[in-house]
């Protein structure tokens, strides 16, 4: 169950831009594949809080919160989402 659940995860993923996978990767501490630096996987052990990212890209908390809040929105509606049919 779980290898399907990251299958999940990983395809809803891919409906993201890159700021906004970051931040989902980020806030709950998923793997995160490093594209420009010739690909494999950054590993974060626990999700980080609003202000580390807000402090990391240089933008404010409510900044991180509405990207987050937009990300999640667009995994839900997107297909094989959270939405029971």
């Amino acid at each position: 169950l779980r290898t399907l659940d990251q299958i999940t995860v990983r395809s809803l993923l891919k409906h993201l831009d890159d700021k906004e996978r970051y931040v989902i990767c980020r806030r709950y501490g998923l793997a995160v594949e490093k594209m420009e630096e010739g690909g494999g996987l950054v590993h974060y052990d626990e999700g980080a809080t609003l202000e580390s990212l807000a402090k990391e890209r240089g933008v404010s908390r409510e900044r991180i919160r509405q990207i987050e809040r937009e990300a999640l929105r667009k995994m839900r509606k997107a297909p094989s989402g959270g939405q029971k049919r």
